[in-house]
């Protein structure tokens, strides 16, 4: 079947290359058998494939998933996740290592540290000694 410029679609002519063609032909030549050669068809198991690698990625915990709201500075996902990481820090519910129970341990006494009001301590003046 020919096109428009009167030859094969994936045939070439000399005069379409650039420069010495002599050095250009034989990678047209590989290019064009690659091109006839190539599937532009997904392999039939892809998907499947695809699908068992993201059921093998794990969950993130509570406190990635808060700290990751927070640096897209997404209020209702930080106050979503934040929920989790008490009982994540306390081991209720689902079971994480420890060094996850760490990490929201810490977040709980950072978070509530910052969030807690304080009061001004009011200063004494100094007295001298006698």
């Amino acid at each position: 079947m020919s096109d428009r410029h009167g030859y094969d679609s994936g045939d070439y002519l000399v005069e379409e290359l650039e420069g010495n063609a002599t050095e250009v032909v034989p990678v047209a030549r590989s290019l064009e058998r690659y091109t006839r050669s190539a599937s532009p068809e997904a392999p039939r198991n892809l998907a499947s494939r695809v699908m068992a690698a993201v059921s093998r990625e794990p969950v993130p915990t509570p406190p990635a998933r808060f700290l990751g709201a927070l640096g897209a500075l997404s209020l209702s996902g930080m106050v979503t996740s934040f929920g989790a990481v008490p009982r994540t820090a306390l081991g209720f519910g689902r079971s994480f290592p420890i060094a996850v129970r760490a990490q929201a341990m810490v977040l709980l006494i950072v978070s509530l540290g910052r969030a807690t009001p304080r009061r001004p301590v009011a200063r004494r003046p100094c007295r001298p000694r006698s």
